[in-house]
This record gives structure tokens, C-alpha cells and sequence, in this order.
């Protein structure tokens, strides 16, 4: 009988050149221009479906589309739901790329572009290890529906009505997503957490135009000032964030979590090494993964106002604006979190000065349960995968729906990501490793196997 290797092996090339055919399509979620791109992603997934006798259709959204997909067996029989994202994070070769970001090239073990890892290159080995299952052995005796969305990228502002709309249909009994990274090479790993989400803007106004800095400064407030003064004030000398009940709702790290940490192999110089820091930064108490996976964060992303370009401009700004995203633990609240920031705004006065607030996207943190036959089945499958013990980890990322699927379905939701953690998401020379995109898919063909048998466990 072939085994899910033997097939993967065969048709490996195949599979790569689907893999960079979608991967070369530029589907920027976030920016306009790309609109009829993300349009074309979306029927590259449908099609690739359609090629497999897989129903799938586009739903239409008041933004990017997604893509369901269908393989019903039985209606008695669980059904699982894999979930993935076509759109991507914007590039361009200037940011530090050194080609083409949708090039798509291969170098050695790496397919670089933007989106090889997050998330085509991921949610695409769960497609091929479904064709690798059916090829193989057959129908799984289990329904599986795939929901893939344009707009992960951008916060998912319009799946939440999709999910709703399509309750019943979906169903779903467990939910798989691989949207993480590993802890470290050739380290298969379970993700039982994702930090929340919550973005906002906030504008400092003053004078209602530019004014000339020689002229009137000194006599007007500086809005680059002012904003400086407010973002300055945003964490205390110890790194924590020193908005008043930001810290309220925390959940304290759990002694067995610290303890499982302390004892993964961590390398701090070889990390320092690879950011291109000399030392680390952050909430003191803490180490760096407890800082990073279990303990909440606020970052300016960026800022800008007034004079930018060459040269020199003596202009005092009409304003400034920074962009802010605050990372959230269990049992912090993506909404009340904005509310305190709002509220600590509206206390700080400066004269001179409006300030303005916008909230931009929020998500809850969520965790899940890391015991139980359906983790126990996702672990079974990645050690037959990657022929290793898998880790668990929480995750310091956010992936916003994975929240509104546990309120929504209240069922387990199964995370192991493939990429690797120096992945380059979200910056120059994003990579997918072509040998853990093969060992991705037979560890998906082997998911849908021992998940087969928890379903005849009656679970």
C-alpha cells in the first residue's frame, strides 16, 4: 500500500509549483490596489478544491472574500473545520527584500516570498495532505470543511458574519488551524494559546495648519512634542504599561507553565544575534518567552507627522499621529483594554492640544485545553510527521478569529504551525522550508487518520 510519504515523495514537485502559483499572487489584503488580486487568490483556492472534486464556492463579504470547502460523508459523523487565510501582509523590495517578494523563488530548503509561510505555504499542505488521504487510503469517514478568508491581515473585520451566517453548515467538532510557528528547528510544536489584539490611533492636534516654526514657535504648542510627551508615558521605568487597571484582569502565568518553559532550550545570545540587538528589553520579573507568551504589551508601530522628506522644512506640524497595538492575556478584555486607554487619554491635559482617539481592531486572548483524545491525535500526528516529540507553546501573536470560533463552537481547537520561528513573517525574506512543507503534509494526512479514530473511540 503507498503510505502518505511515498505519495508526498512522488509528487513533491507538483505540489511545489502549486504552492508558488498562489504564493506569486500579490493578495495585500490592506492595501486597495490589490483588491483584484485578493479576488484572484480566492479562486486559486476554489479551483484548487474543484481540481480535487472538492465543492467549494466563494462567499462574498462586504470586503475580501472566503472560501468554503466541503467533503460531507456522513451527517452523523464529527466534522472537522481547517482554517487558513489567502491574504497577506503588504512588501515591497525596498523594505529590505533581496528580490522580488512575490517571486516565489526557491533557494536550497526555502520558498521566499511574502505569504510562503503566512499562511498559503501552511494552510496549503492541509489541502495537499487531504488529496495525499484520499489518494491513499480513501474518504475519511469524517465531514471536513475548509474556511479559508482574505482578511486575516486586516483583523478578519467581516469572517465573524460569515461564521454566523454559516453556523449550521460549518458544525464543526474540532477545529485545526496551522497560522503559528514552531519553538525552534525541527521542533514540532503545539501552540494552546494566542495573546489578544487591540489597535488604535491617536492623533495630537494644534494649530488648524502648518505654521512656520520660526515665526510661531514658542508662542504655539508642538503636536510632535505633545504626542512624544503622551507615548513617553505610556510605560514606567520597568517596562511595564502604566495605563491605570491595565493589569486588572491578568491571569498570573500557571507555576507548570513557568516551569515548562524554564525547561525549553533556549539560546539568549543566539536570539540577540538574530534580531540584531546587543541586549533585550521588557516587563521586568519575566523572561523573554514569559514576557512574549504569557504576559501583555504595549507597542507603537508608528508614528509620523510633519516634515519627513530630504532636506530641511522648518514647519511647526498641524499634527501627529501614532498607531498603537496592545498584546492581551487570558482574562483581559481586547474592549475594556481600549476603554482604559481612552480614558487615560481624556485625563492628561495639555494646553494647546486636542487629542483624538480611533480604535482601529481588537481580539480577545484565547487558550485552549492541552489535554484530551482530540490534542492527543494531533500529537500522534506530529510525531509520525516530523519524527519528534512535539512541544507546547503559547503563542505571542494574535490570530483574530480564533477567539470568535471558541465563543461561537465552544470545541477543541487543534493548533500546530509549520513555519519556522526565524519565518520572516510580516518582513523581508519571508520563507516556507520546503522539507517542513513536506513533513507538514503528511502530518496532515495523518491528522485526518487519528482523528478517524477518535471518532471510532465514540469520543
Amino acid at each position: 500500500m503507498t503510505t502518505f510519504a511515498d505519495y508526498v515523495r512522488t509528487h513533491q514537485d507538483r505540489f511545489l509549483r502549486e504552492l508558488q502559483e498562489v504564493v506569486r499572487i500579490p493578495s495585500v489584503s490592506t492595501e486597495p490596489a490589490h483588491a483584484p488580486d485578493v479576488r484572484n487568490a480566492a479562486e486559486w483556492v476554489r479551483n484548487a478544491f474543484l481540481k480535487l472534486d472538492i465543492p467549494a464556492e466563494i462567499l462574498e463579504t462586504a470586503g475580501h472574500p472566503a472560501v468554503l470547502a466541503e467533503l460531507n460523508t456522513n451527517p452523523d459523523a464529527p466534522t472537522i473545520m481547517i482554517y487558513g487565510h489567502y491574504d497577506v501582509q503588504p512588501a515591497q523590495k525596498e523594505d529590505g527584500w533581496d528580490r522580488d517578494p512575490f517571486s516565489a523563488d526557491i533557494d536550497g530548503d526555502k520558498l521566499i516570498a511574502r505569504g510562503a509561510a503566512d499562511n498559503k505555504g501552511q494552510f496549503h499542505a492541509h489541502i495537499k495532505g487531504l488529496e495525499t488521504f484520499l489518494n491513499t487510503i480513501g474518504r475519511p469517514p469524517l465531514n471536513i470543511r475548509f474556511l479559508i478568508e482574505g482578511e486575516e491581515e486586516i483583523g478578519s473585520p467581516n469572517l465573524g458574519g460569515v461564521v454566523r451566517e454559516q453556523k449550521k453548515r460549518l458544525r464543526p467538532d474540532a477545529i485545526v488551524i496551522s497560522d503559528t510557528s514552531m519553538y525552534q528547528e525541527d521542533t514540532p510544536t503545539i501552540c494552546y494559546g494566542l495573546r489578544g489584539l487591540a489597535a488604535a490611533k491617536i492623533t495630537v492636534i494644534g494649530p488648524d495648519r502648518d505654521l512656520h516654526s520660526g515665526t510661531y514657535g514658542g508662542a504655539v504648542a508642538n503636536p510632535i512634542h505633545a504626542l512624544v510627551e503622551i507615548l513617553a508615558g505610556l510605560h514606567d521605568r520597568e517596562g511595564r504599561v502604566a495605563i491605570p487597571g491595565f493589569y486588572d484582569d491578568v491571569k498570573p502565568l500557571e507555576s507548570w507553565e513557568r516551569n515548562s518553559w524554564a525547561e525549553l532550550p533556549w539560546d539568549g545570545a543566539e536570539y540577540r544575534k538574530n534580531l540584531g540587538v546587543k541586549e533585550l528589553w521588557g516587563e521586568q520579573g519575566y523572561t523573554t518567552i514569559e514576557r512574549t507568551w504569557g504576559r501583555p504589551t504595549l507597542e507603537i508601530n508608528g508614528i509620523y507627522g510633519g516634515f519627513t522628506g530630504p532636506g530641511v522644512k522648518t514647519v511647526l506640524p498641524h499634527c501627529a499621529t501614532a498607531k498603537i497595538t496592545m498584546r492581551l492575556v487570558p482574562d483581559q478584555n481586547a474592549k475594556k483594554v481600549l476603554d482604559l486607554l481612552e480614558d487615560h487619554l481624556k485625563s492628561i491635559q495639555l494646553k494647546g492640544i486636542q487629542i483624538q482617539f480611533s480604535r482601529q481592531s481588537e481580539g480577545n486572548p484565547v487558550r485552549f485545553d492541552v489535554k484530551g483524545p482530540w490534542i492527543d491525535a494531533l500529537i500522534r500526528a506530529l510525531k509520525t510527521g516530523f519524527a519528534r516529540e512535539p512541544v507546547l507553546m503559547r503563542d505571542g501573536g494574535s490570530i483574530p478569529i480564533a477567539g470568535l470560533f471558541k465563543d461561537e463552537f465552544d470545541v477543541p481547537i487543534l493548533m500546530a504551525g509549520f513555519a519556522r520561528p526565524d519565518c520572516g513573517a510580516h518582513g523581508p525574506n519571508e520563507y516556507f522550508s520546503i522539507c517542513d512543507y513536506e513533513r507538514a503534509i503528511i502530518t496532515s494526512a495523518t491528522l485526518l487518520q487519528e482523528l478517524t479514530h477518535v471518532h471510532l473511540r465514540d469520543v
